[in-house]
């Protein structure tokens, strides 16, 4: 039975689309030990008027 992990990063919008950044290589290093990781982060900028669109990606 893998575990669960949660990670929160408001600001991480930006790995979405560059597939980079500390939580998403944390999250995919926790996944290659076992581990069922998942980042959420916030879908919007705050000097941003649109949101971003993060489609159905894992």
């Amino acid at each position: 039975m893998s575990k669960n992990v949660w990670l929160w990063n408001h600001y991480a919008t930006g790995m979405a689309d560059n597939k980079g950044g500390r939580h998403y290589w944390f999250a995919e290093n926790l996944i290659k030990k076992g581990y069922k990781a998942t980042v959420f982060c916030a879908n919007t900028f705050h000097s941003g008027k649109e949101p971003i669109d993060l489609g159905d990606e894992k």
